[in-house]
């Protein structure tokens, strides 16, 4: 609901549930069944946990803009104007409205939270998905549809893999500067990467660099 009411439309909405999931698509809530009359798409498909928000539209959708959105998040009203807003000045970069500042020598939970009024960019920027974060085509490594990779070596830490994917192709981060602290629905946080032992975040990143950091 509060991606419909935003200041900058996208051209498409899309929901991405997990087929595994959601078997029955007629026992979906009635209030999200609503809002396909307002332009909302649903679609089922291969469950790959936190990363299923990105994948399949990344994937179907290669030369288009893609911005990922929590469902379970109430976002401001200007979340995505100001992405589209900063893209327009400089498409090349990955651009986010909430980040870390990645630091591979340190545990994650030591990593500093940007918090910035200002943009700022670095390639060393950690974007948060559930701020909304802006993808230029181009902007990742085609490795990242490296399904079984996902699947073993980091399948909870969706933001851990596109940051590695993204600094493959050797793109820029730009913080669009303040933003207002979220809140989520009730009780919809139980598995997030926030709410998971920060220990595995710093196992799995191991994993993937362990894989991949031949190419960075």
């Amino acid at each position: 609901e509060t991606i419909m009411r935003q200041t900058v439309l996208p051209d498409r909405l899309i929901l991405w549930l997990g087929q595994q999931q959601f078997p029955i698509a007629n026992l979906l809530p009635k209030e999200l069944i609503h809002l396909k009359k307002r332009g909302l798409e649903i679609r089922f498909c291969d469950d790959i946990r936190s990363h299923t928000k990105y994948y399949h539209a990344m994937q179907e959708f290669r030369e288009s803009v893609i911005i990922t959105l929590d469902d379970d998040v109430f976002y401001p009203k200007r979340t995505i104007e100001r992405l589209i807003q900063n893209h327009k000045k400089n498409p090349k970069n990955i651009y986010c409205n909430m980040g870390l500042l990645f630091n591979r020598n340190i545990p994650y939970n030591q990593w500093t939270k940007i918090d910035k009024k200002h943009l700022f960019s670095s390639p060393n920027i950690l974007p948060l998905g559930g701020g909304g974060v802006l993808y230029p085509k181009y902007s990742l490594s085609n490795k990242i549809f490296n399904k079984e990779d996902i699947k073993s070596l980091c399948p909870h830490t969706d933001d851990l893999w596109l940051k590695v994917m993204s600094m493959i192709n050797r793109t820029d981060i730009t913080f669009c500067g303040e933003f207002p602290l979220l809140f989520t629905i009730a009780k919809s946080q139980k598995e997030n990467l926030g709410a998971l032992n920060s220990s595995r975040n710093d196992i799995e990143l191991k994993n993937i660099l362990n894989k991949y950091d031949k190419y960075l």
